[in-house]
């Protein structure tokens, strides 16, 4: 699984404190988060070549066959029948 997140609050925007979070505070409140699987936190800088990489590595598994759910530009309410 892999999760891109907004600017934080200045609180969290730390490499630490993200891996304080994911590492630390986040597996003994949620159920979703593995105990005992590694999190692997990276920066992404906002400039050209970063976000070329990132969405390039995100969307390597996708084919005409087979299209990634873009939750932004796509209408996920259900539908009326």
């Amino acid at each position: 699984m892999h999760l891109i997140t907004e600017k934080m609050p200045e609180s969290l925007n730390t490499q630490v404190e993200m891996e304080t979070l994911f590492h630390n505070r986040l597996p003994k409140k949620v159920k979703a988060l593995s105990k005992w699987k590694s999190t692997d936190i990276q920066h992404i800088n906002p400039d050209e070549p970063d976000c070329r990489r990132i969405s390039s590595y995100l969307g390597k598994q996708t084919s005409l066959e087979l299209i990634a759910i873009d939750p932004f530009n796509s209408d996920l309410s259900p539908t009326k029948k």
